[in-house]
């Protein structure tokens, strides 16, 4: 199955035919057999503010840094979209767009050291979280093999 899909980020209205046989050349020895579908159009300005925030997913968070960039708010998404991802490698990858932004200087250095602080950050609590919980599970499961209430016995 293919599945068209145009993505605009561009200034400029989208104006151009949804349909695709009306954007190329005809070719009349080939009749019926040329190209006939609809692509879906993703233009990101189309979609509020608001709306990106009610998304709350990567492709949102994506549109929310080209469309309607704020770096304290790009900072505090990342922040919720880590929490909330299951896909942590996705969200790596959205972090180093924002890299290849600030090596491009598309954006502030600045901006991005800030976002990447908040994103390892986050990722060092989880990561200490979890250790300390697993920490805590062997403690507990050693004290219960001394006390007698393992299952191993």
């Amino acid at each position: 199955m293919v599945f068209p899909i145009v993505l605009y980020n561009g200034e400029n209205t989208w104006n151009a035919p949804l349909e695709i046989a009306d954007l190329i050349e005809k070719v009349p020895a080939i009749g019926e057999y040329g190209l006939h579908f609809k692509y879906l159009l993703l233009d990101e300005n189309t979609y509020s503010k608001e709306m990106l925030l009610q998304i709350r997913n990567i492709v949102s968070t994506l549109f929310l840094a080209e469309a309607h960039y704020d770096i304290d708010l790009l900072a505090q998404e990342l922040v919720n979209l880590y929490q909330r991802e299951q896909d942590k490698p996705a969200v790596s990858l959205l972090l180093n767009w924002f890299r290849q932004l600030a090596e491009h200087g598309r954006v502030s250095p600045e901006d991005y050291a800030q976002l990447d602080y908040v994103y390892r950050s986050e990722e060092e609590v989880r990561t200490m979280l979890a250790a300390t919980l697993e920490r805590e599970r062997k403690i507990s499961m050693t004290k219960a093999k001394l006390m007698g209430l393992s299952k191993d016995k």
